[in-house]
């Protein structure tokens, strides 16, 4: 039975390393290291070997954790880099129809702000041919009035029936004019006036 020189361990069978101590057993080896001629001089070469295969017991677990280290950084930026691009697309795709919900409430706002705008422009149009409607039944009130102050039943001259008719007629074609505008509108007429069977003498 040999028994290693280091450790003074039993071998059962010839190693190049002590399994116990990890010393290098390998006597070519050692016998290499120093270069022939010299005592002194040493070969590098072989001696960075024999330190290398003592110490492969740690080197050969750190270069595999190493290793595995490197490959699992590069698995992990892989994933991580996927799912940053999934996430990011599910980002653009909500994105997208935010956009897509402001740009149509936006559309909807302003078809129901033009619908309001025509309304309102509507209503005002009626109010002013109203406004303009009642302005012209005050002014035949106003000549109807004049009239019958300065005459019983029929007007003092031919000067005055004249005058009374020319305007009354003028106000009576203004007031048809703002009626055919006011039918043309949404207004809906309660009740109309036929200002032409007012006086009775305007045929």
């Amino acid at each position: 039975m040999e028994y290693c020189p280091y450790c003074a361990e039993p071998l059962t069978k010839s190693y190049k390393i002590c399994p116990y101590c990890k010393k290098s057993l390998d006597t070519e080896l050692l016998k290499q290291i120093y270069q022939p001629g010299t005592s002194s001089k040493v070969d590098k070469k072989k001696l960075l070997k024999i330190w290398f295969m003592e110490k492969s017991h740690i080197i050969y677990p750190v270069i595999t954790l190493i290793i595995g280290f490197i490959i699992g950084s590069i698995l992990f930026y892989g994933f991580a880099q996927a799912e940053f691009v999934g996430e990011r697309s599910d980002y653009r795709n909500q994105i997208a129809d935010l956009n897509k919900t402001i740009s149509d409430n936006t559309n909807s706002a302003g078809s129901v702000q033009q619908n309001l705008e025509n309304t309102i422009a509507a209503k005002d149009t009626i109010i002013t041919i109203l406004t303009e409607q009642n302005d012209i039944l005050n002014r035949v009130i106003f000549f109807t009035r004049r009239l019958t102050s300065n005459s019983t039943i029929t007007p003092n001259s031919a000067e005055d029936q004249d005058y009374y008719r020319r305007n009354i007629l003028y106000l009576i074609r203004s007031f048809e004019e703002q009626q055919e505008k006011l039918n043309n509108t949404e207004y809906s007429v309660a009740k109309t006036y036929d200002l032409r069977s007012v006086p009775q003498f305007l045929e």
